[in-house]
């Protein structure tokens, strides 16, 4: 059975462990050099505040920030005072006690001081920043989430006595995740948030967004299929049902509830020819993973990338009264539900009752058709963005070689599959897409499902004969080190 693992990364206490530190601030300058495919150049570094976020919390809280404009969590209402001030160049660092600094400008500049002081931490380890000796401003605030090692992540839920209860058989990287700079500009999106159809314990933690494909156990089995926002079915905090009706144009869509009052659900492909939702008199939710994040009351606002928005056109003033933002959603695909224990997201689907991957699969002008596969876009030319997480992706099926995770699945078995990449020909210089549907085809698997690769790729092993346990692969970022990912997944 493979699980994902949810660890909750504020929990963690970053800001206490300078390694963490170092670990996250150079992933964040690696990304934020990187050009393409061609990572490790190093460039110029600013001073950077990174704030940890987490998963859902209880209990009910909404602060009002601007005329019409509620934050919903506490976690994401400090981060977005954290931003606000840096942005504003209120917030200072001395790196001589390790201590940050609010302008007395701010009228709630002691309590903005002791959030910073006890979640927060700054990049003293990268570039210009090792060298900072007085106070400094900081030029901006990173949201981090999700940030793990996979061999940390597994000892780490073993030492706390949480699941998994007994030492798995294995462990490998999953889910594509929120990775450049640009992909998470807001408080409610951060570096590292994993994007995509999620589900442990039999509770889906995030739903689909995008058309993607996905491993699901249900009914004592493994199975891949595609899913997105119209095979969720939304349940509202207050318990209110919606369910999908339509899709008006692509990446809106009408949702009902059971009284046949609409909802205008945006996907992130909204945002591939739109900038925000549509203008218009109504109330909408901002939601990412499962909790209401933002609720505004009036339209045009952007998309998360690792999120959706749903518009109601009446009046929902009833919020102010729900006991909690946390939401619940149950698959519902072709009129039937299906009761997954466990899914993660990704792709694309290498083979479905035996047919592999088109060669064709990723052209431009297929995925831009209602009817595409999955969602994904191939590389924008210069001046374009591609909203779509993994905006960078080496879109070829046949033309590049590369770390790889994937999945099979055959009559019996579930396949975990790592292959190293990036390296010489003496190790392995990797898979394309293609090779690795030929490679399921050829030891029997019916369905097949591609994971993160390239730099994310590790295998995690237990110590058995003739291994040593721990990584046991060869992961490609430079000096051989982990990445650090989302949601790790293992097997037991």
């Amino acid at each position: 059975h493979l699980k994902p693992l949810l660890v909750d990364f504020a929990e963690h206490n970053p800001h206490l462990d300078d390694d963490w530190q170092k670990i996250i601030a150079n992933a964040y300058w690696q990304t934020c050099w990187a050009t393409g495919a061609i990572r490790g150049t190093r460039g110029d570094t600013e001073p950077v505040v990174f704030f940890p976020l987490g998963w859902s919390e209880s209990g009910a809280f909404y602060k009002e920030v601007n005329t019409g404009k509620f934050i919903t969590s506490r976690r994401f209402f400090e981060c977005y005072e954290v931003m606000q001030a840096v942005q504003q160049g209120l917030v200072s660092f001395d790196p001589r006690d390790k201590k940050f600094l609010v302008s007395d400008e701010l009228s709630n500049r002691q309590e903005l001081e002791k959030i910073l002081n006890r979640k927060a931490f700054c990049d003293l380890f990268i570039g210009q920043n090792t060298m900072r000796e007085e106070p400094f401003l900081l030029r901006r605030a990173v949201p981090v989430m999700g940030s793990h090692l996979l061999s940390s992540a597994i000892s780490e839920q073993l030492g706390m006595g949480r699941e998994p209860r007994r030492l798995p058989y294995a462990g490998s990287n999953s889910v594509f995740f929120l990775n450049f700079p640009e992909e998470y500009p807001f408080y409610y999106t951060a570096m590292n948030a994993p994007v995509g159809l999620l589900a442990r314990e039999s509770r889906i933690y995030q739903p689909a967004l995008l058309k993607r494909g996905c491993l699901y156990y249900a009914g004592g089995k493994h199975h891949i299929d595609t899913f997105s926002i119209m095979d969720m079915e939304i349940i509202l905090p207050d318990k209110t049902i919606w369910q999908f009706h339509k899709e008006e144009e692509p990446g809106k869509f009408v949702f009902t509830d059971t009284q046949g009052h609409q909802s205008i659900v945006y996907s992130p492909f909204w945002m591939v020819h739109h900038q925000k939702t549509s203008p218009a008199t109504c109330t909408e939710f901002t939601i990412v993973s499962d909790q209401i994040v933002e609720i505004n009351e009036k339209g045009e606002n952007p998309v998360p990338q690792n999120g959706f928005v749903m518009s109601f056109p009446e009046d929902v003033s009833g919020w102010r009264n729900f006991s909690s933002f946390t939401m619940e959603y149950q698959v519902l695909k072709e009129g039937r539900y299906i009761e997954m224990e466990s899914a993660i997201s990704c792709g694309p689907v290498l083979l479905k009752e035996g047919h592999m991957l088109p060669v064709d699969f990723f052209n431009e002008d297929q995925q831009l058709k209602d009817k595409a596969p999955e969602n994904f876009l191939p590389y924008k030319k210069e001046g374009t963005y591609n909203p779509l997480v993994p905006t960078r992706f080496p879109h070829f099926t046949t033309q590049v070689r590369a770390p790889r995770t994937f999945l099979g699945v055959d009559k019996e078995n579930l396949h975990l599959i790592v292959v190293d990449g990036r390296s010489t020909e003496k190790h392995s210089i990797g898979m394309t897409l293609h090779e690795e549907a030929l490679f399921l085809s050829t030891i029997g698997c019916e369905e097949g499902l591609n994971l993160d690769g390239g730099g994310s790729t590790v295998l995690w092993a237990k110590k058995s004969e003739g291994n040593t346990g721990g990584v046991v692969n060869l992961p490609s970022d430079k000096g051989h080190q982990e990445r650090l990912m989302p949601i790790p997944i293992v097997v037991e």
